[in-house]
Formats: C-alpha cells, structure tokens, sequence
C-alpha cells in the first residue's frame, strides 16, 4: 500500500512540476488547474490500474431469464468451501427465485449461467439487502473471487458496477470513490462528491446496484459492502447506501447451510415479523382493515418489480396507518391454495 501511495505522489509531482516547467509565464491559477488535473489523473490510474483488472473478475450482471436487460451488479466470492454470487435482494428476490448471470470467461468471451437464489435478507435501507446463490462449481476456473472484509470507517473506499446497456467487459464497469462514515446495524453509509452536470442526477444509472464496494483491509483489497442505492443531498453531493458485507453474509449462509433448500423464511412488516413462508409460497395480496372493515387492497400479481415476501410493505406507498389498523396478507402457493397472515398495528 506504501508502494503505491509513493508512486501516486511521484506521478503527482512529475506532471505537476512538469506542467511548471512548461508553462512557467502564466498565471499561478493555471498552474493550480494543472495540479489538479495531475492529481485526477494519478488517482484515476492508480484505481483503475490496481483495483479494476482484480475486481473485474469477480463482477457478474444479473437479469431475468430470457432479458437482455441489466438488472444490476454481483459478485462472487469464497465461503464455506463453496462459491457464492451476491446481489442486492430487490435485484434476485426471494427464495426460488431464476436469475441469469454473466461474466467474463476466457479469451474474453461471454459466459451465460442460470442459477436459483437461495437465500435472501428483506428490504430497507438498513436492512440486510442481500440475495445469494452458489456459482456453478464448473466455472470456478474462470473468476477469481472476491475477499470479504471488515469496513474501516472514515477512510476511502472503491466501488465498481456495470451499467444497464454497458458490455459485460471492463470496458463495462463504472468506478465509484466514496468515503464512508457510518456503519450501524446492517447498513454502510458513505459521502461522494458527483462532478459536473452529472450532479443534477448522478444516479440515474440502472445496472450498479450490486456494486461490491472495496477497501485496503489486512494488506488485500476486500469487498466491504455491497452497494444499495443512494440519494442526493445539496451541492452536488450524495450519500450512497451498502450492506454491511461481514454482517449479513454469515446469517444468510448459517440460515440456508442449517436448513437446507426447504427452509422457511420470514415474512416482516416495518420490523415486526409476520411469519413464515414456504419457498413455495408468495404473497399474493396485501390489504388494511380498519374496524373490521377493509379500507384498502393492493394485488401484487402483477406489480411491476421483481420483489414480494418483504418488499410487499411497499404497496401501501403512502397510505397512511392508524394505530390498530390491521395489515392482512394473502399468501397463496403453487398450488393456489390461499391462507392469511396478518398484524395489528400497535
């Protein structure tokens, strides 16, 4: 790490003094536009130089079976002598779940695989965003996975996702620095400065979320979290949202290893658990009853996501709840058999 810091002053000080040199009759504000472009590009060679080619090899694209379209980012990494892709949880949903990854094989040549999620956390900012599933054992020469790490708070940290109409190469990815701040619960919050006009909107770009985001931890870069969302603050400025990788990972693992591909999961409300549900079974419907009476209904069959199970909460949008309002869910299996589970608002 030393090694490279060195490098990265030399290169600064080199086109810096260089630019000087060159330049020498104008004004000192030239020569302040100069360094800071020296300082840009010594960065953005130093990122993409050391971390880019590595990580690369561990990234996947997630879509639908049958799309062409990019849902967003995974990444593979070793754990429990087996190998496991991980992706946002409103990217692979729920248990039982058909996803298609792709990745880089040899020769730079396209490689296609279909795999089933097997495990997966729920919705929220805070909350263990996370879906996995093994990665074909066949294709273990072909990546190189990534190590998971534990996040150093109030250092610099590197992001790098595809984009929805990119190639799956590395010409493919997009590199993100962010600076992380805050590690509570399940959730990694970070702070990243948006350049240019791309401020007004920096994250208008379908396909990242996924993203591993990496860090310089015990001499390896490691992933650290996995890359969320994030939203816009002022001046340009954004907060960008991580699953707290070293977290949630063990409890997806330990959940699934433990039970096996039957295992039930849960079925959560704004933190209160609903119950279980079978890896047949998906919610149906969700509705609120006030007084006995049903005030309002949403039917999830068709809604235009790939979430259910805990993303369902979300059909309420803004529908405002009353203490002792009773949300009910209708759950229905493959078979269509219907039954309810439902909770009272305290």
């Amino acid at each position: 790490m030393r090694v490279f810091q060195f490098l990265f002053l030399l290169l600064f000080f080199h086109l810096a003094c260089g630019a000087s040199y060159a330049q020498g009759g104008l004004v000192r504000g030239a020569k302040n536009i100069m360094s800071i472009q020296a300082i840009q590009l010594a960065r953005q060679s130093f990122v993409q130089g050391q971390l880019l080619n590595q990580v690369s090899r561990g990234l996947v694209q997630i879509s639908r079976p049958g799309a062409s379209e990019v849902l967003g980012t995974g990444f593979i990494f070793s754990s429990r002598q087996r190998l496991w892709v991980a992706m946002p949880y409103h990217i692979g949903g729920v248990t039982g779940s058909r996803r298609v990854i792709r990745f880089t094989g040899e020769n730079h040549q396209l490689v296609e695989r279909e795999i089933s999620i097997v495990a997966n956390g729920n919705a929220g900012w805070h909350a263990p965003d996370v879906s996995l599933a093994e990665f074909p054992p066949q294709d273990a020469p072909l990546v190189q996975p990534l190590s998971i790490g534990t996040p150093l708070l109030n250092q610099t940290a590197y992001s790098f996702g595809y984009v929805s109409g990119r190639t799956s190469g590395v010409e493919g990815i997009l590199p993100m620095e962010r600076y992380l701040f805050n590690a509570e619960g399940f959730g990694l919050m970070a702070d990243r400065r948006i350049p240019g006009e791309d401020a007004a909107n920096p994250f208008n770009i379908s396909g990242y979320c996924g993203a591993p985001v990496v860090q310089w931890v015990d001499g390896k870069w490691r992933a650290v979290g996995l890359h969320t969302g994030s939203c816009v603050t002022e001046k340009g400025h954004t907060r960008s949202f991580a699953v707290n990788l070293p977290r949630v990972l063990p409890l997806l693992l330990n959940r699934y290893l433990k039970n096996g591909s039957g295992f039930s999961r849960d079925l959560s409300f704004r933190g209160w658990l609903i119950g279980k549900l079978l890896p047949s079974e998906k919610v149906h419907a969700v509705e609120v009853l006030r007084g006995g009476e049903r005030i309002f209904i949403q039917l999830l069959r068709n809604y235009p996501n790939p979430y259910s199970d805990e993303h369902s909460e979300l059909a309420l949008g803004n529908f405002e709840l009353l203490s002792g309002d009773e949300i009910r869910f209708e759950i229905r299996n493959n078979q269509r058999e219907v039954r309810f589970l439902s909770h009272k608002l305290p």
